[in-house]
């Protein structure tokens, strides 16, 4: 099905609906809800006409409509948690009816707690989430100063059934519900966000500043009207908009931070100013920008998989010390105008840059031990040599020295233009945008080798999980090591998407009952591609480590050496020549053209204290992927182009049920079907051909289809509190898993599709504001998966990679008109992180479980004016991970603690 023939269908229906309607069509009730104090506009209240049992939830500038009501007199009621409920009777003719609702704070609440507080905050949460047409959680961008979030995936991990992945100890990649990042889909003002890691599909969110949003909606049971893409759960990102608030709005801050393990300061700053303008005051103009300067680093000790885990030897171990320093700097300018109470148009634009410089001096450790066996080799017996244990010493060990040296650079850009209208008894909704993501490394250190002139003895280490390394002084000395290589490398990615939108909505009595079909099309073109470039230096003379050693690294995890003097190295390695290696240049080279068209309808009625929703998505995705195979043995070394088309079609159902069983309970269920296309990884058409050797992506992969049932239950006990518990299902088929087999004579390392998995789940929270200023919040998930995978001619069950059993969280502040406090702790159980490609269970590696806590302290000093002090990882918890055993390391990292101190100024 193609774009031209959905739009063409779609704007058809709409015209025949518009003309039959225009002779009948009643008036337009509209509004505004507000706070009669601040006149902040108030988002996510429940609207109702009683009389004619309809019901909607303001929006954006806290406005709500009713486009087709008939002729009469009716009460329009008004309700949100924290404030008091609010009725206004109302006279309906054939003219447009605005009624502007100012809701006054509920008894024993300020009305600046319940605007700006912690109790605000949670406030419009639990109103969003509990008038929503379906299950999300929701961050609010007044959260910016209530928790030590560095961004935007930080701040989500604070909502239940969320979990992040980290990279160098900061939050970068979003699970939800246990589901690897790449199963969810990611949106910023409803234009998809693509990836710029050239692998994945996942959105790094590390990269968007959280200064620049309003709001997050992490949405996990999407309607139909909503891309399908979304096994875990759809990420929806809100920028600011003028009317969020009225009149002038301008915060302003600025901060220094302290990392504990490098003892370096960051500073950090960001501005946002909001204004409605004009005559009418319809013209909002909102700029937000932020800057991040951060320099820390980590100490790591690892194993890469080197563990005989029936043995428990070892026989590899490294030694990493990191240097790095992140900038982020973002800025957003979003317009929006309103000529009418019946239209709104608007841009939508963010610009984020992120790069990141990162030195890594390595000690890389192979350790040996005769076995007093021997085995013959061409005519010769040499001695059979194995690994060592805790506290045993080699008999030699060969060491390297190694280092990288790269600047990263990300950088994403979004704009969105589009607009509603509304015409009769339709609402109908438009857009156009353009989002792309860029990864660019230019020619760069991506690794150099000085090896050890001789082999070492009585080198060993102490303790499995870190293991601390032992040896002769001589280990450290840099003229023991001789260059051997040094590799150059330069990168480029980009993620190019374009979409089209439209929606069209009808609202309709059906036997007294407020109704409303929905139906629209979406065209989304998506082109991707990457291209590497490595070389070798051709290096003139004999050099050693002693040429460009520095000074001695601090190492928490044991005795390192000295490092590089990184500015010396990497002038001479750049001045080096080069030899371009062609096979190795055209390993990850490809390019992708992704394009989905999908249509979709859905209708919605209200009956009494039900609300149904029902409808069914399709969307058709077409590909061309172009990659290269390449061969390389003793008879071959060549390149070959490599192409292959393919497409397929998903039918994505989906039933909605909501009951209100009183003023204060609340049960919704759900039945939807969602997909997860194969990353670009995994699909990639290229071939790598290394004699009997061969790694390839699989074309022919099927997307992943999951069927889901979610049932929970949400009940308000006070003003601002709310307990919830929640069940969910997801029954996985095609499930995509990396595999290794013997096929003929080759070795091959590819992707396949699972026959099927499951996934099932608890979440459980509580969330309350009492009157005297204490906060509370917890909540839970409890995950259990099962899947079945075949490799090496066999098959095995196994947990989902990357889905922990337990996602927990507990915040407890205290604020009052002067001073607000907050102690917040989040918990992770451990999870599969990579199944062993040929099938080895205990060669199967595992992430540990980790427990942080984060505080906040804030002070209002001046009319507008905080100063607020932030500590980060309290708990100065590690990574780790581990092969097969938790007592068997395979990663373990070490970030410190972060102190900040700042300033900021709001207007209110």
């Amino acid at each position: 099905m193609k774009l031209a023939n959905l739009f063409k269908m779609t704007s058809m229906a709409l015209a025949v609906g518009l003309a039959s309607q225009a002779a009948i069509a009643d008036a337009l009730v509209t509004g505004k809800v507000q706070d009669t104090k601040t006149k902040t506009n108030i988002q996510g209240a429940r609207v109702t006409i009683k009389e004619l049992n309809l019901e909607t939830t303001s929006g954006l500038g806290g406005v709500y409509s009713f486009p087709n009501v008939k002729t009469g007199s009716y009460t329009i009621h008004v309700e949100y948690l924290g404030y008091q409920g609010e009725d206004q009777s109302i006279t309906v003719a054939d003219e447009t009816i605005n009624a502007i609702f100012d809701l006054k704070p509920l008894g024993g609440q300020t009305e600046e707690m319940v605007v700006y507080g912690q109790a605000g905050t949670q406030a419009s949460a639990i109103n969003r989430q509990r008038n929503a047409d379906t299950n999300i959680a929701v961050w609010d961008a007044s959260n910016l100063d209530k928790y030590a979030d560095q961004n935007t995936a930080e701040a989500l991990q604070r909502l239940s059934g969320v979990s992040i992945e980290r990279d160098q100890g900061e939050g970068r990649f979003v699970r939800i519900r246990g589901l690897n990042p790449d199963l969810n889909s990611v949106r910023i003002n409803g234009i998809n966000l693509p990836s710029a890691d050239s692998d994945s599909r996942a959105v790094p969110l590390d990269i968007i500043p959280s200064d620049l949003l309003e709001s997050v909606e992490v949405v996990k049971v999407v309607t139909p009207d909503m891309d399908g893409d979304s096994v875990g759960g759809a990420i929806n990102v809100k920028s600011l908009s003028a009317f969020d608030r009225d009149g002038l709005y301008i915060r302003a801050h600025a901060e220094g931070s302290y990392n504990e393990l490098r003892e370096k300061v960051s500073p950090k700053a960001g501005f946002t100013i909001s204004d409605v303008i004009g005559e009418e005051q319809n013209f909002g103009v909102a700029f937000s920008s932020s800057w991040y300067n951060r320099k820390f680093g980590s100490d790591n000790v690892e194993t890469g998989g080197g563990w005989d885990i029936k043995t428990g030897e070892l026989e590899e171990a490294e030694q990493r010390h990191y240097d790095v320093e992140r900038r982020r700097w973002g800025t957003g300018l979003n317009l929006d105008y309103r000529p009418t109470e019946t239209t709104e148009l608007h841009l939508r634009t963010l610009y984020s840059y992120y790069s990141d410089t990162e030195q890594r001096h390595a000690n890389v450790y192979e350790f040996a031990k005769g076995t007093g066996e021997f085995e013959g080799d061409d005519g010769e017996l040499e001695e059979i040599m194995r690994g060592i244990k805790p506290s045993e010493a080699a008999d030699e060990t060969a060491v390297a020295r190694e280092f990288k040296d790269r600047k990263e650079t990300q950088k994403i850009l979004s704009v969105a233009l589009g607009g509603s209208s509304i015409v009769d008894a339709w609402t109908i909704d438009y857009t156009v945008g353009y989002s792309e993501a860029r990864e660019d490394e230019a020619w760069h250190i991506d690794g150099s080798k000085f090896e050890s002139s001789d082999d070492f003895e009585n080198v060993g280490f102490t303790h499995s999980k870190q293991p601390n390394i032992t040896g002769p002084a001589a280990l450290h000395n840099p003229a023991n090591f001789e260059l051997d290589e040094i590799e150059l490398a330069k990168y480029e990615a980009k993620d190019q998407q374009t979409i089209g939108q439209i929606d069209a909505a009808y609202d309709f009595d059906m036997a007294g009952f407020g109704s409303q079909i929905k139906f629209g099309s979406k065209l989304s073109v998506r082109h991707k591609q990457a291209d590497e470039d490595v070389a070798e230096a051709d290096i003139d003379g004999d050099y050693t480590l002693a040429d460009f050693a520095g000074a001695e690294k601090d190492y928490s995890l044991g005795k390192f050496g000295p490092g590089f003097d990184q500015d010396k190295f990497r002038s001479f390695a750049m001045s080096q020549a080069r030899e371009i290696q062609a096979l190795k240049s055209a390993e990850s080279d490809y390019t992708i053209d992704e394009n989905i068209t999908a249509a979709y309808a859905m209708f919605r009625t209200d009956i009494d204290n039900l609300r149904l929703i029902g409808g069914v998505r399709y969307e058709y995705t077409d590909y061309d992927m172009r990659g290269n195979e390449v061969i390389e043995n003793d008879d071959i070394e060549a390149v070959n182009p490599a192409q292959f088309d393919t497409n397929y079609g998903h039918w994505l159902p989906g039933v909605h049920a909501l009951y209100r069983v009183t003023d204060n309970v609340q049960i919704r269920g759900a039945y939807t079907k969602t997909i997860a296309r194969p990353t670009f990884e995994q699909m990639s058409p290229a071939t790598i051909r290394d004699g009997d050797e061969v790694e390839k992506g699989n074309p022919n992969l099927k997307a992943l289809e999951s069927n889901n049932i979610d049932l929970s239950v949400d009940f308000y006990p006070g003003d601002i509190a709310v307990i919830s518990a929640g069940l969910f299902y997801k029954d996985l088929s095609n499930f995509i898993y990396e595999s290794f087999e013997e096929v003929g004579d080759n070795e091959v390392n590819t992707w396949h599709n699972g026959d099927s998995a499951n996934l099932y789940g608890i979440e459980l929270a509580y969330s309350q504001a009492f009157d005297f200023g204490l906060i509370l919040g917890a909540n839970a998930t409890f995950i259990d998966s099962d899947a079945t995978v075949r490799q090496n001619g066999g098959s095995r069950s196994v947990r989902l990679p990357g889905q922990s059993e337990r996602i927990a969280n507990i915040n407890i502040g205290y604020e009052m008109q002067w001073i607000s406090l907050n102690l917040a702790g989040v918990y992770q159980s451990g999870a599969l992180l990579e199944l062993d490609p040929e099938g080895e269970s205990g060669n199967d590696v595992y992430e540990d479980e980790t427990f942080r806590m984060d505080f906040v302290a804030t002070s209002n000093v001046w009319d507008g004016i905080s100063v607020y002090f932030k500590a980060t990882n309290l708990t100065d918890e590690p990574y780790y991970t581990y092969q097969g055993s938790q007592k068997y390391n395979n990663q373990y990292e070490k970030y410190g603690r972060t102190y900040q101190l700042g300033v900021q100024y709001t207007t209110f």
